[in-house]
């Protein structure tokens, strides 16, 4: 956890009580962090403006109570953290985010989830986990006194030996996230569980086509799991004082069903998972088994992006300042005891 030094925590969605702004002054206590508590306020549509002749001044009040309210957030929190400032922005939530991420360098989100009536993540924040280059912590309220108990962390040990460029992107990216889980698992402290979904490959062309015995087909599919499961313990050998061997969990199966099934039948409070197709194809922000898994999960989500990548959202073109409303106080530093 030591890794975060620049916290960015959203209050959008999250009006009382801000469980956001809690887990990001919490983090930012230990690892001497500085933070940065933002919220978002859309403009109105088109439609607003030529039907409501106050719409503007409406939208600059808006922006006042919101930097307001955040300027008293951040007094309440002072005296927890090294440093913390405000931002008020006008637009989309998660491109305003992203944005914000890409000016101050920021090296986390933390956010609570907007969810659907079915439980899923909202478009939004799927939005938010596709496109911000930092890791994303999007928080599912829970009754417990404990942010979370227990933590699964989804790693892809699959040995690519023919293109070492590749297999170096996944080794790294795994690492990523058994850092970020072993310290979080420490931090709580939680019980923390590595699972790798596998499947094997062609089974059903060769059963179809009768391309070779039931035998000889169950032979290389056991082949297919022991290599799957080596894999696996060579990805996790650094971290096994912290995990234990019961705690790994080699699962057969299409990923994007056995690890929401695994998280929900094991109370699984916390996914630590990558969010990066596994090919790398040019233009896919996010792979469709890390997209299957985000929209059937229920509990939070800490999404970490490979070394690399690049945000296909920019900056506001030529040169514009931030969106934020002049009249707010939309930026307050303070200092405290960490």
């Amino acid at each position: 956890m030591e890794r975060f030094a620049n916290l960015l925590v959203s209050v959008v969605g999250d009006p009382t009580d801000p469980v956001a702004l809690q887990r990001g002054v919490e983090l930012a206590r230990r690892v001497s962090a500085r933070l940065t508590l933002i919220d978002v306020v859309e403009d109105p549509p088109w439609y607003v403006r030529l039907v409501v002749p106050e719409s503007d001044r409406l939208l600059a009040a808006e922006m006042q109570s919101r930097g307001e309210r955040l300027a008293s957030l951040a007094a309440s929190v002072r005296d927890s953290v090294a440093e913390i400032t405000t931002e008020v922005l006008r637009g989309r939530a998660d491109l305003e985010t992203v944005r914000q991420v890409l000016r101050g360098g920021h090296d986390l989100v933390i956010k609570r989830a907007d969810a659907a009536d079915s439980g899923l993540f909202v478009t939004a924040d799927m939005r938010l986990l596709r496109n911000c280059p930092c890791p994303v912590w999007l928080l599912r309220p829970t009754p417990r006194s404990r942010l979370f108990t227990r933590i699964l962390a989804a790693v892809d040990p699959t040995r690519e030996d023919w293109d070492p460029p590749a297999a170096a992107r996944r080794d790294a990216l795994n690492r990523k996230i058994l850092d970020l889980a072993t310290a979080l698992a420490a931090w709580e402290p939680a019980e923390l569980h590595v699972i790798h979904a596998w499947e094997p490959f062609g089974e059903g062309l060769c059963r179809r086509w009768g391309l070779g015995s039931d035998e000889v087909i169950s032979e290389i599919i056991e082949r297919m799991h022991a290599e799957a499961g080596r894999a696996l313990e060579q990805t996790v050998a650094p971290y096994l004082d912290q995990i234990g061997p019961a705690q790994l969990h080699l699962v057969r199966g299409d990923p994007g069903q056995v690890i929401p099934r695994f998280a929900a039948e094991e109370h699984v409070d916390l996914i630590v998972m990558g969010t990066v197709a596994r090919t790398g194809i040019a233009g896919l922000i996010i792979g469709n088994t890390a997209e299957t898994i985000l929209q059937r999960v229920t509990c939070s989500v800490l999404a970490v992006k490979p070394d690399g990548f690049v945000s296909p959202v920019t900056l506001e073109s030529q040169g514009e300042p931030p969106r934020s409303n002049p009249l707010a106080p939309s930026r307050q530093t303070s200092a405290g005891s960490s």
